[in-house]
């Protein structure tokens, strides 16, 4: 017969003190899918700024940038810097907490890139905006 409190012979064990989770259960892993997810970053982040003009305002070739392309390179940029990191923190943090710090962070890099680096002469670039309305402004 089981003893209905649980302890004793028949009942299962009362429940005791839970083990702490490991350092790799909690932290490892969150570090190297964040460290795996981060290996295309410098490459893709590399591609939007080359396909936006670069330095000097044109893609290879003197062809003009690809405004387009550009933005869909530094929207994914922005995706591989927070994405990682987000997704597999899902047992250190909520979700409301992660993504209060990857959305302004990954809004700020996306619009570093598409909009502050590009050269002047870029579709959209603040540079090339200023440049287009300091003489209108200063007269």
């Amino acid at each position: 017969m089981v003893n209905p409190a649980g302890s004793g012979p028949g009942g299962a064990a009362p429940p005791g003190p839970q083990p702490a989770p490991s350092w790799w259960s909690t932290w490892g892993l969150f570090l190297v899918v964040t460290g795996i997810g981060w290996l295309p970053l410098p490459m893709v982040t590399m591609w939007g700024w080359v396909v936006l003009g670069g330095a000097h305002g044109v893609f290879w070739g003197g062809n003009p940038p690809l405004a387009g392309l550009g933005t869909l390179m530094w929207a994914a940029s922005a995706l591989l810097l927070v994405g990682p990191g987000c997704l597999a923190s899902s047992r250190l943090w909520p979700l409301k907490h992660r993504l209060m710090v990857a959305a302004p962070v990954g809004a700020a890099w996306f619009a570093l890139g598409r909009f502050v680096l590009p050269a002047p002469g870029v579709p959209g670039s603040i540079r090339s905006t200023t440049d287009a309305l300091a003489p209108l402004l200063l007269g």
